[in-house]
């Protein structure tokens, strides 16, 4: 099967007021467009930069793979029989805190800069809205961190 490649990037992605705790859960999610059902093996990675650039019409697909990526990934599954992919749900990523503390960790990284994942697999019928749609269905980033409690 065609591997297929989407990318979301996140701007401004500040840390700040939490740079005294660990991160806990950290999740992509996501909101169909189409139904689909069946098995999908997705793989997220991110991209290993203190910035991430923005990505043109020009350069896309290509200037994916001319980035450095992380060497953690993060396997995202459906098999045959589990909940159908449905147009308007949202769907969330397993945890991928161990991409994002890489890219954090990187030297050079900066509260405010710009982050990219990049979700690659097979079986990959998953239509999903992007943040040019509306902000209301627009990907989105959650950082979840440990209590000061």
């Amino acid at each position: 099967p065609e591997i297929k490649k989407t990318v979301f990037r996140f701007e401004s992605i500040d840390l700040s007021q939490y740079s005294d705790l660990k991160i806990q859960t950290a999740h992509l999610q996501l909101y169909g467009i189409h139904s689909d059902e069946g098995a999908t093996r997705l793989v997220i990675r991110g991209e290993y930069a203190t910035h991430s650039a923005p990505f043109t019409s020009q350069s896309f697909p290509f200037m994916v793979d001319d980035r450095k990526l992380t060497k953690q990934t993060v396997e995202w599954t459906t098999s045959e029989g589990d909940e159908v992919w449905e147009a308007g749900m949202v769907w969330v990523s397993p945890n991928i805190v161990s991409i994002l503390e890489e890219i954090f960790s990187n030297e050079g990284w900066k509260d405010g800069n710009a982050v990219t994942l990049i979700v690659e697999g097979s079986g990959f019928g998953r239509h999903v809205y992007m943040r040019d749609h509306h902000d209301c269905v627009a990907p989105t980033l959650t950082i979840e961190f440990e209590s000061r409690c």
